[in-house]
């Protein structure tokens, strides 16, 4: 199996679901927090008005001309030259001038520029040039704008007339000069007539052509025109504290998901029995629930759940040798082990428990059994020349016969290699099912000895912290061991999450038929024939 396979699913709209509902409180949280506090911020920024005045800039039209009229116009702009002229400092300079600064400065003109915001639309026969200001004060705002629309007009009509002054001042001072000639031969001793009836002709042909230009300046018309004067706001255009602070509820309620991805990008727990199941591409034969305080009793449905998925998995195989193992430490491996034996044991099958965890044996612990007067496992292994007896456990009407492991070794896995086939094959006969529990797969290779002696391999996951790159990796480890896999058992779900293999405890609802290591009673029998019984302790997942 591809470990880069095993960490990646697809999304479905339940994960996506999931994940939004997992996070919603944080989210909320944090975007009401950070809406609330912009809102109470902008609302302490003082108001800023905005006006706008607006500008047509259209081509000039020839339709006077047919009634023999002569119009002075200046050469056609696009928008974005009109654009910059209105922020030019001639044009406003003339604007603080209007508004009553007769003498602007350059820092004057640099305070008028930053509250001015100049926009244009354009289309082939006209252009609109919208021209706002801002201000503290709308009635500021208002004068400004119309202020700075009036001179950019202005501006414009004297770049019609720019070129006419210039052929007026020339005209006048060539009048003015002809004038001073005619009148020094008009005083001479012996006046020449043809002098001065030429002087007086070229001075009447300049005078008339002084008169035209002025009357054409007169006349000359620009390419923009007021369209609409700028009207006192009423309402502040900022700040705008309940538009700024929606927009940061749902800037900072992405933000908090996005972060919370983040978080699940990295996280490599499994959040679902689902998500483990697809992580691992194993069945999930069954779902232990997460137990509280001190109560360590599984409920007696999860473990038939259990077993019946095995017996499934293990239909054609006789006996059933199946190996309970773990990727890692704490996830549940004994209690699983224990629940699915006492389930087949209950079913009439004779069953036989090995306690196989040589660095931190359970079994014999949890079931009260004694060292002094139980064979244990380890012996069997050491001593090949040991009788096999092992302890029986009382479940109820049935027996579960236990094989426990009382002390760490040191040398388990040596002792597993030379012992562990000879035992099971003097065993295997015996029974119809033998459920053996090892150590972790990852840490250990105890269960890599134990794996090719089994029909079957049921791995337990604790959903409270199992690294999925780590259960990739046992998955993969044990699938090269030639065994199959039979699937894996969730261990410490959440109770609302356990499902159909989840069912409420009977004696909470007034009845123990649903609880599970209440009544049961240890029964070793030894070789003198004696009896010892003890009750038995509650396992710990």
């Amino acid at each position: 199996m591809d470990d880069s396979n095993d960490l990646h699913q697809d999304l479905s709209l339940r994960d996506i679901l999931a994940f939004i509902r997992r996070g919603v409180l944080y989210a909320l949280l944090s975007a009401v927090v950070v809406g609330a506090l912009v809102y109470f911020v902008t609302q302490r920024i003082p108001s800023t008005y905005r006006a706008t005045a607006t500008v047509l800039a259209s081509q000039p039209t020839a339709a006077l001309q047919q009634f023999g009229a002569s119009l002075v116009t200046a050469p056609t702009l696009d928008a974005s030259a009109y654009r910059a002229a209105a922020t030019s400092p001639p044009v406003l300079a003339a604007a603080l001038v209007s508004l009553g600064d007769k003498k602007p400065t350059p820092s004057d003109i640099d305070a008028l520029l930053g509250t001015i915001d100049i926009r244009t639309d354009t289309s082939q026969q006209s252009s609109l040039i919208h021209i706002a200001a801002s201000s503290r004060q709308p009635k500021t705002a208002q004068a400004t704008a119309n202020a700075l629309a009036s001179a950019l007009l202005v501006w414009d009509r004297e770049r019609a007339t720019r070129s006419l002054q210039d052929v007026i001042a020339a005209l006048k001072g060539e009048i003015g000069s002809l004038d001073t000639h005619l009148k020094q031969a008009q005083s001479a001793a012996s006046p020449d007539k043809g002098t001065i009836t030429g002087l007086e002709n070229l001075l009447a042909q300049r005078t008339l052509q002084l008169s035209t230009a002025e009357a054409l300046k007169n006349s000359a018309v620009g390419n923009l025109e007021m369209l609409a004067l700028a009207r006192q706001p009423v309402h502040p255009a900022a700040p705008r504290p309940v538009l700024y602070g929606g927009l940061a509820f749902v800037l900072a309620l992405v933000l908090a998901y996005a972060v919370l991805l983040v978080l699940d990008a990295v996280d490599m727990r499994f959040r679902s029995t689902d998500d483990l199941e697809g992580a691992t591409k194993l069945p999930v034969l069954a779902r232990f629930p997460r137990l509280a305080g001190s109560n360590r009793q599984v409920p007696r449905e999860a473990a038939n759940y259990l077993k019946t998925s095995v017996l499934m998995g293990t239909t054609t195989m006789h006996p059933k040798i199946v190996l309970v193992t773990s990727p890692g430490r704490h996830e549940g491996t004994t209690n699983v082990a224990m629940s699915l034996a006492e389930a087949l044991a209950r079913n009439h099958h004779r069953t036989l428990l090995i306690d196989a965890d040589l660095h931190d044996p359970e079994v014999g612990s949890r079931y009260n059994l004694s060292g002094s007067t139980t064979v244990s496992f380890e012996e069997l292994l050491e001593d090949p020349e040991k009788p096999v007896e092992p302890a029986h456990v009382g479940l109820d009407e049935v027996e579960l016969d236990v094989l426990p492991c009382f002390r760490k070794t040191v040398s388990a896995n040596e002792l597993l290699s030379e012992g562990f086939a000879r035992v099971l094959l003097e065993l295997r006969g015996e029974y119809d099912a033998i459920v053996i529990t090892s150590p972790p797969v990852l840490p250990y290779a105890d269960a890599l000895t134990v794996a090719p002696h089994c029909s079957g391999i049921v791995l337990t996951v604790s959903m409270l912290g199992s690294d999925r790159r780590n259960t990739a990796t046992a998955v993969t480890v044990l699938g090269r061991a030639g065994i199959p896999v039979i699937g894996v058992v969730a261990t410490n779900v959440a109770s609302r999450s356990a499902g159909r293999s989840v069912y409420r405890h009977q004696s909470q609802r007034g009845g123990e038929k649903g609880s599970q290591h209440v009544t049961a009673k240890v029964v070793v029998r030894q070789q003198s024939g004696d009896v010892v019984s003890s009750p038995r302790a509650a396992p710990d997942d």
